[in-house]
């Protein structure tokens, strides 16, 4: 502007599309602005000139690089925003750089001890600012959340590995944890996996066992690893343990009425139900013992009597101890050489 701008009874915000247009910048008005300005604005920096109406209108400016934005001071506001990854030093790095943070139409702090920051300013002002921290924080996230990642989780009482041990000619194999993840991880996919994936992500998650320290290694993205981290955690719990003891005893047909055992009672042995001679029910404890503590006890105490009249023999006493839930085996194999009779060809 060189000459100076004479008006009267002009709205105020005519004044600033005028001036606005006189100095080339996009400008954007509050409807609350009604005001009218009569006076004289002598030619000086753009600048100059809005800040002396700003002063004497009381009014709010932010320049947000491509458009002015004009409000009452009423309108300041203010507004907590927080970050899931991004830095607070960051952030207000980032919108010092792009000339964004003007005093006092768009201010930002940083709360210190939190990852947050204050904004104070016009609604625009917030509004842009809002805008951004959401873009760069979440395009943090889900650079992050891509990532893949490897972590080893050890364990206390579960067993990484699986259990294997032969019975008779079968063999057992007691599942650990790495194999209980493989599983479950047959039919599930990650959270974070794409269909234009890489090769080696496509192959996530793995699953791999440390034996020397009974630790669990998974290989997968960064945003799974903290369900992983439960899952294994609720499955490495202390299990009960449990002792399991066997007598087999020899004792003379004769004599076997006196161990008082209701041999009519029928038990499930290997899926298949085995009942004893029911003509040798002497009216002993029924349902073989039927779990009671009483019955046994009358039962060890015959035996012994027994044992003392050589009426009865306690071969072997094996037990084993093993895990609730875990399946134990009492295996004793006896092998009987019979000789047969052969036929002499004359």
């Amino acid at each position: 502007m060189t000459s100076p701008f004479i008006a009267r009874q002009m709205p105020l915000a005519e004044v600033l599309h005028l001036l606005s247009e006189n100095y080339d910048t996009a400008i954007t008005i509050s409807p609350l602005i009604t005001a009218t300005f009569s006076g004289k604005i002598p030619p000086g920096p753009p600048v100059d000139i809005l800040n002396n109406l700003a002063a004497q209108y009381d009014l709010l400016t932010w320049f947000d690089g491509s458009m002015l934005y004009v409000y009452p001071a009423s309108l300041l506001k203010h507004q907590v925003i927080t970050f899931n990854i991004l830095s607070t030093g960051r952030f207000i790095h980032y919108l010092r750089s792009q000339n964004i943070l003007s005093s006092p139409g768009c201010e930002v702090k940083e709360i210190t001890g939190t990852r947050a920051v204050e904004v104070s300013g016009v609604p625009s002002c917030l509004t842009r600012i809002s805008q951004l921290a959401s873009v760069l924080d979440n395009a943090l996230i889900k650079r992050k959340d891509s990532a893949v990642s490897v972590s080893i989780y050890t364990l206390k009482y579960a067993t990484a590995m699986d259990t294997q041990y032969q019975y008779r000619d079968q063999s057992v194999v007691v599942p650990g944890v790495v194999s209980v993840l493989r599983e479950m991880s047959k039919t599930s996919v990650p959270a974070s996996s794409t269909t234009n994936g890489s090769t080696a992500t496509q192959a996530l998650p793995m699953f791999a066992a440390d034996p020397r320290q009974n630790a669990v290694i998974v290989r997968d993205y960064a945003a799974n690893m903290a369900g992983y981290r439960k899952l294994i955690t609720e499955l490495d719990q202390r299990q009960q343990m449990i002792e399991i003891s066997v007598k087999i005893i020899d004792v003379n047909a004769g004599d076997i009425n006196q161990l008082g055992i209701d041999w009519g009672t029928a038990v499930s042995l290997g899926g298949k139900k085995i009942a004893f001679n029911t003509g040798l029910n002497d009216g002993g404890a029924s349902g073989f013992f039927n779990g009671n503590q009483r019955y046994l006890k009358n039962f060890m105490v015959r035996l012994n009597a027994l044992e003392k009249s050589s009426q009865a023999y306690v071969l072997s006493q094996p037990s084993v101890v093993t895990l609730n839930n875990i399946q134990a085996v009492l295996d004793k194999n006896i092998y009987f050489l019979y000789q047969t009779a052969g036929r002499k060809s004359g």
